[in-house]
């Protein structure tokens, strides 16, 4: 199972847990239906921007084209690695180029679909780590994807959020095991609810004491965790780009 390691600076180079010279092993082409028509180039991004009018951020914020096409520009920049082999198996060959271009279409696609179902609201539950209660919620990315909040469902009202760029590292259960989460946490936790467990930690905001700020949420699915791990990576990566072009 793979988690989302955002620890490093940057660089192009996808990272997957925790060691920041080791590059995100996508599984290419696996999503790919044969035949399908992935599109490439400019077509592919204005046939993914058809629509584009219903991306609203909080508060009705508008769909930011800027943001949406810098995801295409991040994604093609990043160096898509050979998965490794699992235990056992003899080691893959290197990706071509052509496979590599496959699998950047597709995390490009991937990433653009969760950044709009992600601006509009994602269900999730929430957990109150004062009283151990869980409450249905949403998260979201505001329009131009710099920051994550979580709301009570039906709610505007963020009950946390944190600057995208200053996500440091996103655990789950099934990727790094219960080290990482409150023994007293995972002890009532079903092993269902186990699989889709998952932990968000942020720098402190400036201005407060220095340390980290987290929560902790369930997805509604394994696969739903999955997206978000891979996609958030991306997003990460984007907002620290962002905020370093903006800086100087």
């Amino acid at each position: 199972q793979q988690r989302c390691c955002c620890n490093d600076s940057g660089g192009g180079e996808v990272t997957v847990g925790g060691a920041s010279d080791s590059k995100y092993p996508y599984a290419h082409g696996e999503e790919r239906g044969e035949g399908e028509d992935w599109g490439e180039g400019d077509e592919y991004w204005e046939e993914q921007g058809e629509g584009a009018e219903d991306w609203y951020g909080e508060d009705g914020e508008d769909y930011n084209e800027e943001a949406y096409e810098g995801l295409q520009n991040e994604v093609g920049a990043m160096t898509i690695a050979t998965p490794e082999a699992p235990a056992g198996e003899a080691a893959r060959a290197p990706m071509t180029q052509e496979e590599e271009a496959l699998e950047k279409q597709r995390l490009q696609r991937l990433v653009a679909e969760f950044a709009k179902r992600c601006v509009k609201g994602i269900p999730c539950e929430l957990l109150h780590e004062a009283n151990g209660v869980w409450t249905k919620s949403e998260y979201r990315l505001d329009g131009r994807l710099e920051t994550l909040s979580v709301c009570r469902e039906g709610s505007r009202a963020p009950t946390v959020s944190c600057p995208v760029a200053s996500i440091q590292d996103i655990y789950s259960y099934t990727g790094d095991g219960p080290e990482p989460f409150p023994a007293t946490t995972i002890a009532t936790l079903t092993p269902e609810q186990r699989e889709v467990l998952a932990m968000v930690v942020c720098a402190a905001p400036q201005g407060e004491p220095a340390g980290e700020v987290r929560f902790l949420f369930m997805e509604t699915s394994p696969t739903q965790l999955t997206t978000f791990l891979e996609c958030m990576r991306v997003l990460v990566v984007y907002a620290r780009a962002r905020a370093a072009k903006a800086s100087k």
